[in-house]
């Protein structure tokens, strides 16, 4: 970059910048492969391949160099002329170079190609013929047998075979081709074992085969000759003789055929017979006819055992044994006990044994009978007087004629009364009678029975009974007395209240509380409200606090005697 400036009285300044100089060219690149070649004297053709590129380089003063990529450009021979002896064609991007046959010595010449956008760009390959040589020495061999092929009867025997196994020097003039021969030698030969023939190489084999006891055979001889690995074969046959096969009998069965199981299961077998045993057979005549069977001894035969629960069962097992688990359905179900004996070998027929041999047992369980449930008590009551006692229940609790347990509860828990292995004890009484209810409940089934259980007092007092019965008498419209006014339906013509003086003893503490019974019927209807005890007595121990507790309302319903029965049952609120 320049700058001119003009002096402090001027009032501008000149500046200026040179641009970036670029310029481009092709770069080229030339090769040959193979780039060495080696030609017999004989003569022969061999190809090399031109690999000839070019890419633009772009040069900039600024951003400095970049190449472009490399593509195919035009080559060249040059020079033309290969050496003597050597000549070339092109076909696309392949020379080929062929010798011809070279009667003197060895001799050499070059192959250089270049590019023809750029001749300095060259590559060459170095060519090579070797010279010609007087004679080449071969071998020639020469190996027969005679004859080729050896019958003998059934009784065996011995044959001979004429074998002729030799070779000689083959000389052959590289120049013209003439052919001339040595003398032949003998050339060692292996069978069974290796063998040199003697003097010229001519020799003979024996060929030994025993006695047949069987099928008609064959076999081949062969011979391979040293040297040139040139083989010769000689067949041999043999007549049937007396022929012999083993031969298998299979023995397998399950007892019983079938396996049945109860509802609550278990384990259970099959006496399986597996067997074989193998007989021999003889033939005359190549195994169309067999003599009768001579057999052995029974052997035990392998045998495997699989359950399957393909009828929804639950079976289980392995070789005869089966297990079944209880059957809590109300359905039967089934399965299979699959036997499986492995067989090999040839039946007495000939045929070969089919594998496996198969048996089904099938598996059958009973479904789940109902449970019969017998639950019986008595007496349905007991009373005692006040000095107490013990009572013995009749208890019968069984389940499918079995016994089984059941449990008690006590109604109102009242610690007078106790229940131990079927008998009810009652503590002495006070001056109150007492009553409550025993009720027992048979284990699985949930049957249950109760059993009223009462005590006379020793006397004196009133007292609201944990169950108890209040009775109102009534009277009918416009009677006069002072009893309840009902309407011909036995209801209320007015609003009822019924205050009733009553006392009760708690029996967890025996403390006795003194109060009103009070109970509001609405006029016109049979059913009251809930009746509440209240507690009249200063006492520091109230049931919830606010000194009342609750009688439970029940029924009321008018009686033959003109009462209204209230049933109630006293409890802590």
């Amino acid at each position: 970059m320049r700058g001119t400036y003009s002096g402090v009285n001027s009032p501008e300044a000149t500046i200026t910048q040179s641009a970036a100089t670029e310029r481009t060219y092709y770069e080229y690149s030339i090769s040959l492969n193979p780039t060495s070649a080696s030609f017999s004297a004989t003569g022969e053709s061999k190809s090399f391949t031109v690999t000839s590129q070019r890419r633009l380089v772009t040069v900039n003063s600024v951003s400095g160099t970049t190449y472009g990529s490399w593509g195919s450009t035009g080559w060249e021979i040059y020079p033309t002329n290969l050496g003597t002896g050597f000549s070339q064609t092109t076909s696309g991007n392949t020379i080929t170079v062929k010798a011809s046959a070279n009667s003197g010595s060895s001799r050499s010449g070059t192959l250089s190609v270049r590019c023809t956008g750029n001749t300095s760009e060259t590559a060459s390959a170095n060519l090579s013929q070797s010279g010609a040589t007087t004679t080449t020495t071969t071998t020639e061999y020469e190996f027969s047998v005679s004859p080729t092929s050896l019958s003998f009867t059934k009784d065996g025997g011995n044959q001979t075979v004429s074998i002729v196994s030799r070779s000689r020097p083959k000389y052959t003039n590289d120049i013209n081709g003439e052919v001339s021969y040595g003398n032949w030698s003998a050339v060692s030969y292996t069978a069974f074992s290796s063998t040199t023939p003697t003097g010229t190489g001519t020799n003979s084999a024996s060929v030994s085969v025993g006695v047949n006891t069987g099928a008609a055979r064959s076999a081949t001889i062969t011979y391979t000759q040293s040297g040139s690995g040139t083989k010769k074969t000689v067949s041999c046959s043999q007549a049937v003789g007396t022929q012999t096969r083993t031969v298998r009998d299979y023995s397998f069965s399950a007892n019983p055929t079938s396996l049945s199981f109860d509802a609550s299961g278990g384990t259970k077998s099959v006496t399986v017979t597996s067997q074989y045993r193998d007989g021999t057979q003889s033939s005359t005549d190549e195994g169309n006819n067999w003599s009768s069977t001579s057999w052995g001894n029974w052997q035990t035969a392998s045998y495997t055992g699989t359950v399957d629960n393909t009828g929804g069962g639950a079976f289980s097992g392995s070789g005869n044994s089966v297990t079944a688990g209880a059957n809590s359905s109300t359905s039967s179900r089934s399965g299979n006990l699959r036997l499986s004996q492995t067989r090999s070998g040839i039946q007495e027929n000939g045929n070969s044994w089919p594998s496996p041999s198969n048996i089904n047992v099938p598996l059958n369980q009973e479904r789940k009978k109902e449970d019969v449930y017998v639950f019986l008590v008595s007496p349905p009551s007991i009373t005692f007087n006040a000095n107490g006692g013990e009572r013995t229940l009749s208890i019968t609790s069984t389940k499918n004629d079995s016994v089984i347990g059941y449990s008690y509860s006590w109604k109102a828990m009242l610690s007078q009364f106790t229940f131990s292995n079927g008998t009810i004890s009652a503590s002495s009484a006070g001056t109150l009678g007492r009553n409550d209810t025993l009720t027992l409940t048979q284990n699985e089934s949930g049957k249950t029975a109760t059993i009223n259980v009462s005590q006379s007092g020793s006397g004196g007092g009133g007292e609201i009974l944990d169950d108890c019965t209040i009775t109102v008498k009534y009277i009918s419209t416009g009677a006069s007395a002072n009893a309840i006014h009902v309407n011909a339906d036995k209801t209320p013509t007015s609003d009822l209240t019924i205050n009733i003086t009553a006392s009760y003893t708690k029996p967890d503490n025996s403390k006795t509380y003194s109060g009103k019974l009070i109970s509001y019927i609405p006029k016109g209807s049979t059913s009251g409200s809930n009746i509440y005890f209240s507690d009249l007595i200063n006492d520091v121990y109230n049931w919830d606090g606010n000194g009342t507790c609750r009688v439970n309302f029940v029924t009321v319903s008018p009686t033959k005697d003109n009462t209204y029965n209230y049933n109630t049952k006293v409890t802590e609120i």
